[in-house]
């Protein structure tokens, strides 16, 4: 029968340590996710920033299904509140953004 070799082996984690790291990388994944929407620009930003994420089962996951969805005008039915808070003012920012470019080259149009 083979001996196990001192120090050879790391210690099984606990459920309880297993279940304390999964919710820490999903909390860490959410603050990351947040970061990111507030920092998109446009629609196209946020397609390439959905395709380039976590897929679902991996922390985080779920956050860019969801935020997918809403970008295809689709109901994430599965969205927390904050997520939806977040999606309205990725809307609205993306939203004024589009009017003021469609604006200023107006104006370009009426003064050429």
């Amino acid at each position: 029968m083979a001996r196990r070799m001192e120090g050879s082996m790391a210690p099984r984690k606990t459920a309880k340590q297993q279940q304390e790291e999964k919710f820490n990388a999903g909390w860490r994944a959410q603050v990351e996710f947040e970061q990111e929407v507030r920092r998109l620009k446009s629609r196209k930003e946020a397609a390439d920033f959905v395709e380039s994420g976590p897929r679902q089962g991996q922390p985080g996951g779920q956050l860019y299904t969801n935020f997918g969805a809403f970008l295809n005008d689709l109901d994430p039915s599965s969205a927390s509140d904050w997520e939806r808070q977040l999606y309205i003012e990725f809307r609205e920012r993306t939203t004024a953004a589009k009017r003021k470019k469609q604006g200023s080259e107006s104006a370009e149009q009426t003064d050429g």
